[in-house]
């Protein structure tokens, strides 16, 4: 189970690292596709990570295999040094699942950044190329496909859409190239952004997994109502990441 679990902590928590775009040659006319690219890629350079902020969490986990699944919402808090707490916890739903797979995917998540190194959206990663334009929810997105240029853990194949007016991402989804756990067969995402005030903040994480040990895991999380600066529940940026696991 061990093996499983540092495999889930890499399939779901290794893509969020900060995100770049790779530079094209200067064209003979103007290429709004590489302008675009070429402004996320700044501004990602320039971007400060997002600590010091609160949000709502609800995290949905079924195990098809077991017909049973489980929900969780929580207060979820990144301290000004980046350490994540989960409060205000509640459940409903099968208490094997709470167990076996949320109450573990929240030690997963403060442990994962040790586990994997350069894996940005960047040009040492990945190869670009502009697939199309595509209009939705009122907003024109530019989608570019994703090629790794190694077979590495935490690189996947898939999609990048940027906003076409700020530059800034809109959706992410793939599949990674290289399972994380010889107990995983295949890791599949999906995540989306919401832009405000001149950034984009994850507002939903879907992923399927089919793993040996327990068959598919699907996940479904939201994240909502971001605060900065978080309630005073926040202020002890020394909290313990993995003090929500001892609910279980």
């Amino acid at each position: 189970m061990g093996s499983f679990l540092r495999g889930l902590s890499l399939a779901i928590f290794g893509l969020a690292s900060s995100l770049h775009a790779q530079p094209f040659a200067a064209p003979d006319k103007p290429d709004p596709a590489r302008d675009l690219l070429e402004r996320y890629w700044e501004q990602e350079k320039a971007r400060i990570p997002l600590v010091n902020v609160a949000m709502d969490c609800e995290i949905e986990a079924t195990v098809p295999k077991w017909k049973k699944s489980s929900k969780m919402t929580a207060l979820r808090l990144i301290s000004k040094i980046g350490r994540i707490t989960y409060q205000k916890l509640s459940f409903t739903g099968d208490d094997q699942v709470k167990r076996d797979v949320i109450a573990r995917y929240l030690t997963a998540e403060t442990e994962a950044r040790s586990h994997t190194g350069d894996i940005s959206l960047s040009p040492a990663n990945y190869k670009f190329t502009y697939k199309g334009r595509l209009e939705q929810g009122g907003k024109v997105a530019y989608i570019f496909q994703l090629n790794p240029r190694a077979k590495r853990v935490g690189l996947f194949k898939g999609d990048l859409w940027l906003d076409a007016e700020t530059g800034l991402p809109l959706r992410e989804s793939g599949r990674l190239v290289k399972n994380p756990s010889v107990f995983f067969k295949k890791t599949e995402f999906t995540r989306t952004y919401e832009i405000r005030e001149g950034r984009a903040y994850l507002s939903t994480w879907n992923s399927s997994i089919d793993a040996r040990v327990v068959g598919r895991v699907e996940m479904a999380v939201k994240y909502s109502n971001y605060q900065t600066p978080p309630p005073q529940v926040a202020a002890d940026p020394t909290a313990n990441p993995q003090a929500s696991a001892k609910v279980f």
